[in-house]
């Protein structure tokens, strides 16, 4: 396999009430911003993106859980990856599967959001 560049944006923001609706447009708005903000060479040329959207709420409907474990929308060169942290409970919710397209990199994405998106205790 050649060499290639991941560029990676994560974003993360609150609500105090997550519906699909809030899910899906900061997912899609943080993945315009990525991919209009990226440097280096265009996507596709050993060359691509991907934003984490992570959205943390202390209310979360059953509807925005069901689109964040969805298998994200597709993109050349490109990957969304939504996630709500559910502050009620501490639990993420996010695509735990391996689809075909970008497949090489979803065990990395996998440990990512688990490695920076989760709280853990101070001593």
């Amino acid at each position: 396999m050649a060499a290639t560049k991941l560029k990676i944006f994560s974003f993360v923001a609150y609500t105090p009430h997550c519906t699909i609706t809030d899910i899906s447009a900061y997912t899609d708005a943080s993945m315009d911003y990525a991919l209009d903000n990226y440097k280096g060479l265009p996507r596709g040329l050993q060359n691509g993106v991907v934003s984490f959207n992570v959205l943390a709420s202390d209310n979360v409907d059953i509807d925005a859980i069901n689109y964040a474990v969805s298998r994200p929308k597709k993109h050349f060169a490109a990957m969304r990856m939504p996630v709500i942290f559910d502050l009620g409970t501490g639990k993420l919710a996010y695509y735990e599967k391996t689809p075909m397209w970008g497949g090489i990199y979803y065990k990395y994405f996998r440990e990512y959001i688990k490695t920076h998106f989760t709280t853990f205790d101070v001593m």
